[in-house]
């Protein structure tokens, strides 16, 4: 019913009453269903649920006479409130939909906002905005959603009374107040708003005290908890930990694939402690080989829906920072019976791809299996086996494979960027910090042969992965990635020009051919010592990669289907 009233509204030039709407659906289904159908009492009183809906999620619009329409027809929008510590900001309003052709576009228009019109928003609120027209300027009209679970700020005494002052000068327009006496003055705080008594005041609770300010750790955790980051896990979910084994039991094996005896193995940076992923790689009678990624099986410990779930939903991500981490799974889980540890039995989903010598994809299979990975390798070591023929007595046995795993993946490389995909040369900046957790300096990290080795096998994962739950008609989130930015990337063959190396192709032919925007990318090292920045403009100039469950390929992979299966411990969409 939904689509009707859609369909209704839109084709109306101006807002309708409740009584011609019901009259212009009941023409629609007379011409579907013939002539004597009308509309019946439920399905008037359903047309009346969606219209209220609507109006909640503020998707229709209610005139002051009582008649509907689209938000979308009107000076209306909804969007996001980004303040700045003046007062002012600007409302991002998301609109997406599908085209003619079938694909998804997202538009992402920007209306600014004077701080006389922002109506006592505050940062990250979800506003109505009236987005102005004959020389009025946009206004925030009504706040929709203020989505503050925590605030940060100091102890602050006024008379008898305690309150928490924000640190963060863009929510200091909140009076937050604090029941009772006791509290420390300057101490700094994390408050829950648990009550509002009047336009941006509320009564908070403390969820949080930080320590001694000298405390590196504490002080990462001070700002991470700024950004906005979930701490901890529920009481359910700790309830919940306390049943889940620390080893695997043969009832565990039971339906699943036993490759305890395979040569497997992980290869991660020298302190990783989640290993989502093993690798292994054997060569098969007909001269083809066979490569196993080995991806540790979450939802065997935490079913949909339960505590765990719920509480990773929320996080969304593992929270890296400041040499400290915030998992999106407890430690027993993300450090202990879910990753895949040397040495010990683990349950995981495996992939098995079989390529032919020139890295045609021959066949492949998902199936449910346990494992038992022989060594955790770090990326240092085996960058040092295949490139400086330096072997760690450790990794002696599986020389002869790594080294055929690393022919294998710069096959698997080459074709890929024959097949379209974008190669950034952009290192990784890392921080440095000793034992306590103080930073001692900072390094940029190169991708090198073992690096682009995981990459590649991860990238055939996913994309396998993808391909056969979509073959399968099994609902997929694919993660997808448009076309790049032509505004952008006009401004940056603008810059191009100004600083004297000329790109001789339109913005709009680097969109319509991939190969062109693979030749700006070797272009761009002329840039001598502006070449890093260059890269990073370019990287901007790209659309944003996003999750969806309509397909419209992967356009910076070269993949015309790609999923995210590799990282489960700490990406909740794998």
């Amino acid at each position: 019913m939904k689509n009707y009233i859609d369909l209704v509204l839109k084709k109306e030039k101006k807002p309708i009453d409740i009584e011609k709407l019901y009259q212009k659906i009941e023409s629609i289904l007379k011409k579907e269903n013939g002539d004597d159908y009308l509309l019946s009492s439920s399905e008037k009183e359903e047309i009346n649920h969606i219209l209220s809906d609507g109006l909640e999620k503020v998707k229709y619009y209610k005139t002051p006479t009582g008649k509907y329409t689209l938000l979308s027809k009107t000076s209306f929008r909804k969007g996001r409130f980004h303040g700045n510590r003046a007062g002012e900001g600007f409302v991002t309003v998301i609109t997406s939909y599908i085209d003619k052709e079938g694909k998804s576009i997202v538009r992402e228009e920007k209306y600014s906002i004077v701080r006389d019109n922002c109506n006592s928003a505050i940062d990250g609120d979800m506003v109505l905005i009236d987005i102005g027209g004959n020389g009025q300027k946009p206004k925030i009209e009504k706040i929709l959603d203020r989505n503050v679970n925590n605030v940060i700020g100091e102890i602050v005494r006024l008379g008898n009374s305690f309150f928490v002052k924000p640190i963060d000068k863009k929510k200091q327009a909140l009076t937050i107040a604090l029941d009772g006496d006791g509290y420390i003055e300057g101490q700094i705080v994390s408050v829950a708003l648990e009550e509002m008594r009047s336009d941006n005041f509320y009564v908070g609770t403390i969820i949080r005290e930080f320590q001694h300010k000298d405390d590196p750790h504490e002080d990462a955790l001070l700002e991470a908890f700024k950004c906005g980051m979930p701490e901890g896990f529920s009481e359910e979910s700790l309830q919940q930990l306390e049943y889940i084994p620390t080893t695997v039991s043969e009832n565990d094996k039971v339906g699943r694939y036993d490759f305890t005896n395979w040569e497997i193995f992980s290869i991660d940076g020298a302190d990783t402690k989640d290993k989502d992923d093993c690798i292994s790689l054997s060569k098969l009678p007909n001269g083809n080989l066979l490569l196993g990624v080995h991806i540790a099986d979450v939802p065997f410990y935490v079913p949909y829906q339960s505590p765990i779930d719920k509480d990773a939903f929320c996080k969304g991500t593992s929270y890296y920072f400041g040499g400290c981490v915030e998992p999106q799974l407890p430690r027993k889980l993300s450090n202990g019976i879910c990753s895949l540890n040397d040495g010990v039995e683990r349950i995981t989903k495996s992939i098995l791809i079989e390529f032919s010598p020139n890295g045609t994809v021959v066949s492949r299979s998902l199936v449910p299996s346990v494992i038992k990975s022989r060594v955790g390798m770090t990326y240092e070591k085996v960058n040092d086996l295949l490139k400086n023929g330096i072997v760690d007595d450790e990794y002696k046995p599986y020389e002869a494979t790594l080294r055929e795993m690393a022919r294998l993946a710069k096959i698997l490389r080459k074709r890929r960027i024959q097949n379209g995909a974008i190669e950034f040369d952009r290192p990784e900046v890392k921080f440095l910090h000793d034992e306590n957790g103080v930073a001692t300096g900072v390094t940029c990290r190169h991708q090198d042969v073992s690096e682009n080795l995981i990459e590649e096998f991860m990238l055939a994962a996913n994309v396998n992965v993808g391909e056969i739950l979509t073959e399968n008609g099994i609902p997929c989130v694919y993660r997808i990635h448009d076309t790049p930015n032509i505004e952008r990337l006009d401004e940056y063959l603008h810059l191009l020009d100004i600083i004297g190396i000329p790109f001789e192709f339109s913005s709009e032919d680097i969109c319509k051919d991939k190969k062109l925007l693979q030749c700006l990318t070797k272009h761009i090292d002329q840039g001598g010592h502006l070449q890093s920045m260059l890269s990073t403009n370019l990287v901007k100039c790209m659309s944003h990669a996003a999750y969806s469950p309509k397909n419209i390929g992967h356009y910076g992979t070269g993949f015309g289907t790609y999923c995210h299966f590799t990282s489960p411990i700490r990406r909740l969409a794998d």
